[in-house]
């Protein structure tokens, strides 16, 4: 995941340095990669002491059981940012009222540290809040036509469960291949300063995110599920599953 702004800002130092400009870019670069702990996830530190042995079989079952569905409600949430089908799948006794207000704390969180990242990543260019936010919105079209099916969940420890899921992503290196084509032909076919190239890029990037329609074979990622002592469920590291969905 952590590619995905490092190729841009790689390619924009190149095409800058061929236009006789400098860039002030930072040479460590991150992206989405942040957005693997959720908010509600990182105040849940408290960890719980019971033995694995503890766990029979009826109890490994429930527990397997809800942490698949706390993933696939997890996924809906962040990936197709969808707040009901959180509320329609996330395990638990909560109201479906606050079952969707977590839904929707985990699909904003999701959507504002891409953002985030992605104006840190580009410090020093000349980038607008509504470029940012058109590119953010692409990505997120482009994740929307991906699919996924949790396909098992197998009890660890009485706190550990981990669920595999099957994702079909779609191809992120395509879309900056794709990007990085259609600059070289415009920087070879007109004379431009770092602004209207650092513009034209995001104008590329988010065009091509938008026109991703096909997805990739699927694999099979592992997730860890934490279980809570009250209960709740917990996925630390988003990253996991968002893998399998941004190749």
């Amino acid at each position: 995941m952590k590619k995905l702004f490092l190729l841009f800002t790689l390619f924009i130092i190149c095409l800058l340095a061929a236009c006789g400009e400098k860039s002030s870019v930072a040479e460590e670069q991150k992206n989405v990669e942040e957005i693997e702990k959720s908010p509600s996830e990182t105040e849940k530190t408290e960890e719980t002491n019971k033995d694995s042995s503890s766990l029979n079989t009826e109890e490994g079952e429930i527990q397997e059981k809800e942490a698949a569905a706390y993933v696939d409600a997890l996924i809906q949430a962040t990936v197709f940012q969808n707040a009901e089908k959180y509320a329609e799948k996330a395990p638990g006794p909560e109201s479906s009222e606050e079952k969707q207000k977590d839904g929707s704390t985990q699909k904003g969180f999701f959507k504002e540290i891409y953002k985030q990242n992605t104006k840190q990543n580009m410090t020093g260019l000349p980038v607008t809040d509504e470029q940012v936010d058109k590119l953010t919105d692409a990505f997120l079209k482009a994740l929307s036509v991906t699919e996924y099916e949790v396909i098992e969940a197998k009890a660890q420890s009485a706190d550990k469960v981990k669920v595999t899921v099957s994702v079909k992503g779609f191809d992120d290196d395509l879309v900056n291949n794709k990007t990085e084509a259609e600059l070289t032909q415009f920087i070879s076919e007109n004379k431009v300063g770092k602004e209207e190239l650092v513009a034209k890029n995001m104008e590329v990037l988010t065009k091509n995110y938008e026109e991703v329609k096909d997805t990739l074979e699927p694999v099979n990622v592992e997730v860890d599920v934490d279980h809570n002592p009250d209960g709740s469920y917990v996925v630390m590291f988003q990253d996991q599953y968002l893998k399998g969905f941004v190749r």
